[in-house]
């Protein structure tokens, strides 16, 4: 799977997303979209392919939270584009 360049887990209840999310070194866009995701990793920040991450439909993921924030604040200065509905309060 470290070949993998995109990866959809859209619709499938998820909670957590691993650390070992960043073993997959290629990965290039994740769908989360339609989840219960609560944080993103900080993992997340060491996948140096990564371009795009969908997460919308993720009603336990707050986005202005402290932790959430700052991540998606680190990966959109690497110009990696992450979608959701509704607006960053930045």
């Amino acid at each position: 799977m470290k070949k993998l360049s995109l990866f959809s887990l859209q619709s499938n209840l998820i909670q957590i997303i691993p650390d070992q999310i960043s073993e997959l070194t290629n990965l290039k866009c994740i769908h989360l979209n339609y989840n219960k995701i609560e944080r993103l990793p900080n993992a997340m920040l060491s996948m140096s392919n990564l371009q795009t991450i969908r997460i919308s439909d993720n009603p336990k993921l707050e986005l202005n939270d402290f932790h959430n924030k700052n991540i998606v604040a680190q990966l959109t200065q690497r110009g990696v584009g992450i979608y959701s509905k509704g607006s960053f309060d930045w």
